[in-house]
């Protein structure tokens, strides 16, 4: 990502963030602790945002921010992912204050949800700490003064020990963001083990959720957990394998053992479909619009989840993995999104804020997890921002509730062949002859 582009990320998810504590009137103390950091980050990257005479404060933005340093700029990404969680834990904060629509995330106790909202405030105002000395750091050098006195490093709260090595060793200790590539060529020589591209690519969806542009030590720490760094990727490199080979290749091991007149290992039994009963994750803020189509699903015998936001579907996914993994090789999971969603504000529907990145969030957020299952972004007017269904694989947009339809009717399709006319970008229905 360009300079521009990642502070002017990062200043908008903190305003974002600023607006909705302050619209929530919220008397929490650790809410109101988080609105005081928040509130500080902004205040801190103000001057990148200072106005002209001439009122064209894009080209100040451009002057400050195109000059920015390596370390700065990281340091602003890694922040940027920080915030992006924390976005996540305040919107499920507000989804449990609502009563009915929390119905599905029960399971969530708002303790919870608040503990993970105090710990992000404590991230962030180490973060801060970082990203106040990275810019008086630049400041100086530019002025050629002495340097300040450097605060706690990001690698100093890390848990995982070899995390914290690999990462001084192979990307280097004042760097708290690393390019995808960079990152993979130096994960391989440390496990020396060889990385696909396709193992690359799901394992930077995974690390890089948020879309900061790279992975930050503490995404990395967080997916490594107690396992070492070979544990962890050789468990994404199971979780990932292409369940389409598996099952085939599972079905002509049947035949095969019947043939041969042999049992069927127990140890690569496949699912029966029998027991597998179809089932859609519809994420939507306003449900309601979708009654139609979702009554239709219903009618079919699929069972519908219906979830209206994105760090609620997140969470609701993540409960229920084991679940949704078996639906998945199965063949029997389907996802549809919108694309630009008003994600829950605590007091009123129209004090809600607008993600307009929600549809490809999800969509990164799955695939980074293993999930082959398709996925269709139904939305209206932002059609046109959804270009990037072409970048995945089993993805499409549309505005036609006939795709959407066909869509969900091909999931009760048992054969091996699969309904593609869905997965391209802004999908029209086929015309009859």
């Amino acid at each position: 990502m360009d300079p521009i582009s990642i502070v002017s990320a990062v200043v908008s998810t903190a305003l974002t963030i600023q607006q909705w504590i302050d619209q929530s009137k919220s008397r929490n103390t650790i809410i109101r602790e988080l609105s005081t950091t928040v509130s500080r980050i902004s205040t801190i990257l103000s001057p990148l945002f200072a106005s002209l005479p001439s009122n064209d404060s894009t080209l100040v933005l451009v002057d400050a921010a195109a000059h920015l340093d390596t370390t700065t700029l990281t340091c602003l990404q890694d922040m940027g992912e920080v915030l992006g969680r924390t976005q996540d834990h305040l919107s499920l904060w507000s989804d449990k204050r609502r009563g009915k629509r929390a119905t599905l995330l029960s399971f969530l106790s708002p303790s919870t949800v608040i503990n993970e909202l105090r710990d992000d405030e404590k991230i962030l105002t180490q973060r801060l700490s970082l990203l106040s000395f990275a810019l008086q750091v630049f400041a100086f050098r530019a002025a050629q003064l002495p340097l300040p006195t450097r605060p706690v490093s990001t690698l100093d709260l890390l848990r995982s020990a070899e995390v914290k090595r690999f990462w001084v060793d192979k990307i280097g200790g004042d760097v708290f963001c690393c390019s995808g590539k960079q990152f993979c060529v130096a994960l391989s020589h440390w496990i020396n083990i060889h990385l696909d591209e396709t193992t690359c690519d799901t394992l930077l969806l995974r690390l890089d959720e948020f879309a900061v542009g790279g992975v930050t030590p503490s995404s990395l720490d967080r997916f490594v957990g107690r396992q070492t760094l070979r544990e962890a990727i050789g468990q994404l490199g199971i979780i990932q394998g292409n369940q389409l080979l598996i099952q085939l290749f599972n079905t002509m091991l049947i035949t095969l053992c019947r043939w041969a007149g042999t049992r069927f290992p127990v140890s690569v039994k496949p699912i029966e479909l029998r027991t597998v009963r179809p089932l859609i994750v519809w994420i939507d803020d306003v449900p309601d619009n979708n009654e139609y189509l979702i009554d239709s699903a219903r009618a079919l015998g699929i069972i519908v989840i219906k979830l209206t936001s994105t760090a609620a579907a997140k969470v609701w996914i993540n409960a229920n993995d084991e679940l949704l993994r078996r639906t998945d090789r199965a063949r029997r999971l389907r996802f549809i999104s919108d694309n630009a969603r008003w994600e829950s504000h605590p007091q009123s529907p129209s004090s809600d804020l607008l993600n307009l990145s929600a549809g490809e969030t999800i969509l990164r957020y799955l695939r980074g997890r293993q999930y082959t299952s398709p996925v269709l972004i139904y939305c209206g007017a932002s059609i046109m921002h959804t270009q990037y269904v072409l970048r995945y694989t089993r993805a499409g947009s549309t505005v036609s509730s006939a795709v959407c339809k066909g869509y969900i009717e091909a999931l009760l399709q048992r054969s091996d062949w699969e309904d593609e006319s869905w997965a391209s970008f802004d999908v029209q229905p086929a015309i009859s002859a």
